[in-house]
């Protein structure tokens, strides 16, 4: 809070209360506009104001609060009605028997002040603020409280005594937040340090309570039961602004450990912390910082410190906050560990990416670690397959997971909270090679993330990937080498700096040494990422790296695969490098878990989507110890787990209703769109391959709405013209889709790559020459 000098308080207490008598008058007259409610003004009530402020009155930018008081009083008296002046308080919720004008007349005859007593003090305190405060409805409430801090802290400097000063300034500090005769004794050193720097003699012994206890010290302490303590807030505040000079300097000191709980939380902030304009605080020594967050315990959760990066960090370590919810920020950090405190669960879950090129053998990889036949995996990944909580570890090994449970298993009945420990789990997205899917292919990356690279054993780095699919764009000469440094770029910027990646080399069968090979190829990949960007080297390890072969008979059997031993241990170094993510059993609140268990239910029921309210109408059924207060509650929740990649939701307005709770599913409403061609021929009816428009978006990116109709209505199983509202708004959210508008009588679409970037454009096309289109984009950082 910003220290004004005198001519200041006189000046905003005249500026405050022409702006009540403004708000007032502007409230009543039902209009922003002062000149034209004049205009509208009878004749002869236009004739009770002289030239002068008639032309005043007349200027068409004329602002209630440019006015003077006088003319103000004048316009509210001759242009409202005269029942106004009766009205009585407009706040019901006062016990004052005043009527709003005269409440009006009050402020309308308060003189200007040129020097301030007490007694004027009293004047201001006990009629004008709260005349102020009636006639705005509390508006200004928090105006006028800053007004009294600053007019005590005044009169306090001004007209009390040094000795008084010492004394208040030590009840500021008092462990006790208070002074009686059992604890002044204790106080004595404390009250000596601070004469010291007032140029106070030292006081031997106990003071006289008595001696401080005189008419104007009513303004700011009282005594009860024999002890003296602060009066209100603002009397607390007052003290720290008027001596809040000598605690910047450090002229007085005092003890973290021997100073009350209300002044750290209220007064103190650390030596980072970015100080806000008037607010009351002093700053801390940068060796104080752990032990003033000791001394705070549980409250540093609602401290304004949090923002300071130094502590936030400290806290979200003490607290085990997830990085997902430090990253909402304070009100969800907040949230979090007030819900911890009533009830915790560890859960154990990782989230596998499984990426590479197309014909790899990513998806055959994962079919063989589930020991299913290899006849069973022969046909192309369309887009990403979210295979979600499909191993299990049990007894340090891995296993197909067979039933769909929520990873934590709380049921809530009967007002009772039954627990059982939670299964080790892990899930797979399995990404399409094509390079027509890589524009969704980030949507799904998150922190939480470890990746297995596929890579073909056979294939050198510097040969060209055969893939017909990429002709035509700018992966068209790409080698080995460049896609693997795109993709180890794409998990550094989209997931996490320090993400493990699993190398595994496939169709080692085909040459003669996989191991030597695959060294070299390890050590190729070194180099190159040496030579890029070193920092790329984090994300693997020798011991992470795999081979394994491809056996060509159909319908084996696991038993008989040559290769199942090297299954094995690429299966090991899955559960090794799952165990060892930061999030490996992880704590969130009993509530969290309940909400996910909520979400998994409403899947279980193949819901696609679940609106917002329908999940908070649940709330009311859940423990009463547990439930969520405010919806704000669920929105943080709900950003949680779409950080850790359990549904997809956004708290902007116009998405923040509801949420996508079948990734899969949202993945094959855009994959339908944006496709690799050869699946589109697969995939698409033939009146919907030869119809004109399909024709043009091929060629030139843009489709009509009406194809875009088509090509949904077309999967009636999925529902996705239901939901087609929804879809298209994430789709915009996550840079899918990019609306634009175009201009033109022949309305068709196109579909074309761009240099430098992978380039899809799509377009809503209205009827009429005006009409609005959709684009996607996906950039390949590099």
């Amino acid at each position: 809070m910003e220290e004004f000098g005198i001519e200041d308080i006189v000046l905003e207490i005249d500026n405050l209360i022409k702006e009540a008598l403004s708000v007032y008058l502007l409230e009543q007259i039902g209009s922003s506009s002062l000149c034209c409610h004049f205009a509208s003004q009878p004749l002869f009530q236009r004739k009770t104001f002289n030239k002068q402020e008639i032309e005043i009155l007349s200027h068409g930018t004329v602002q209630g609060k440019n006015l003077t008081r006088h003319l103000l009083y004048k316009l509210i008296k001759y242009t409202l009605p005269a029942e106004n002046h009766i009205t009585g308080s407009r706040n019901p919720s006062t016990t004052s028997t005043a009527t709003t004008f005269e409440d009006v007349e009050r402020l309308h005859q308060q003189h200007v002040l040129t020097d301030f007593t007490f007694k004027e003090y009293e004047t201001l305190n006990d009629s004008i603020f709260p005349a102020i405060e009636r006639l705005t409805n509390g508006e200004m409430t928090s105006r006028s409280s800053s007004l009294t801090i600053q007019l005590l802290a005044y009169l306090l400097k001004k007209y009390t005594d040094e000795d008084f000063h010492a004394f208040i300034v030590c009840l500021l500090l008092a462990k006790d937040e208070c002074i009686s005769r059992n604890n002044i004794s204790d106080l004595i050193d404390l009250l000596n340090n601070i004469r010291v720097p007032l140029s106070l003699d030292p006081v031997a012994g106990s003071s006289n309570l008595e001696q401080y206890l005189n008419n104007d010290a009513r303004h700011f302490i009282c005594s009860r039961n024999g002890r003296v303590s602060f009066i209100s807030q603002n009397a607390m505040d007052s003290v720290f602004l008027a001596f809040k000079d000598l605690f910047k300097l450090k002229k007085i000191l005092f003890d973290l450990l021997l100073v009350n709980r209300r002044f750290l939380v209220r007064y103190c902030r650390t030596a980072e912390y970015k100080e806000k304009k008037n607010e009351l605080c002093v700053h801390l020594s940068s060796c104080q910082t752990k032990l003033f967050l000791f001394c705070l315990g549980p409250d540093i959760i609602d401290h304004p410190v949090l923002e300071d990066k130094t502590t936030h960090a400290i806290v979200c370590k003490r607290y085990n906050v997830p990085p997902e919810v430090s990253k909402i920020g304070h009100e969800a950090i907040n949230s979090f560990v007030k819900h911890l405190q009533n009830g915790k669960q560890s859960f154990y879950h990782a989230r596998g990416m499984v990426v590479g090129c197309a014909g790899a053998g990513k998806t055959t990889l994962l079919e063989r670690m589930k020991r299913r036949n290899i006849s069973d995996s022969e046909n192309e990944t369309r887009a990403i397959h979210v295979n979600e909580h499909m191993f299990f570890i049990q007894k340090d090994k891995l296993f197909v997971r067979r039933l769909c449970e929520t990873m934590i298993d709380i049921g809530v009945k009967d007002n009772t909270i039954n627990r059982r420990l939670s299964e080790r789990t892990i899930s797979m997205l399995d990404f399409a090679g094509q390079c027509g899917y890589y524009a969704s292919h980030h949507i799904y990356f998150n922190r939480r993330s470890f990746f297995i690279l596929v890579m073909d054993l056979t294939k050198s780095l510097y040969s060209v990937v055969e893939d017909t699919g990429n002709e035509g764009t700018i992966f068209e000469q790409w080698t080995y080498k460049e896609f693997v440094l795109f993709w180890m770029k794409s998990i550094h910027t989209y997931s996490s700096e320090s993400a493990p990646v699993i190398i595994v080399w496939t169709h080692a069968d085909k040459v003669e040494n996989a191991e030597e090979e695959m060294s070299k190829s390890f050590e190729q990949i070194k180099e190159m990422l040496k030579n890029n960007d070193p920092i790329l080297l984090r994300h693997i390890c020798k011991s992470m790296c795999f081979w394994t072969g491809m056996p060509i008979k159909k319908f084996l059997l696991w038993e008989c695969d040559p290769f199942r031993e090297t299954i094995e241990k690429i299966k090991k170094g899955i559960i090794g490098t799952s165990m060892q993510l930061d999030h490996w059993g992880m704590e969130i609140p009993n509530l969290w878990a309940i909400v996910e268990r909520h979400i998994k239910e409403a899947r279980g029921r193949s819901l696609k989507i679940m609106y917002v309210q329908d999940l908070w109408i649940q709330n009311e059924d859940i423990y009463t110890t547990l439930h969520m207060k405010e919806k704000s509650e669920l929105e943080k929740i709900l950003i949680f787990f779409h950080e850790v990649g359990e549904i997809l939701y956004f708290p902007e307005k116009g998405l923040n209703e509801f949420a996508i709770l079948d990734i899969q599913w949202f993945s094959d409403a855009f994959k339908y769109i944006i496709t690799d061609l050869r699946h589109a021929y697969s995939d698409l009816e033939d009146d919907i391959k030869n119809h004109a428009d399909y024709t043009f978006f091929t060629r030139s990116g843009e489709m009509s709405f009406r194809l875009l109709e088509k090509i949904w209505d077309s999967f009636k199983r999925e529902n996705f013209l239901e939901y087609q509202k929804e879809l298209t708004k994430y789709m915009e959210r996550l840079g899918m889709l990019t609306r634009i508008t175009v201009f033109r009588k022949d309305i068709r679409a196109s579909y074309k790559f761009l240099p430098n970037m992978l380039f899809y454009k799509l377009a809503w096309i209205q009827s009429g020459e005006y009409s609005q289109t959709v684009k996607t984009s996906a950039c390949i950082k590099g």
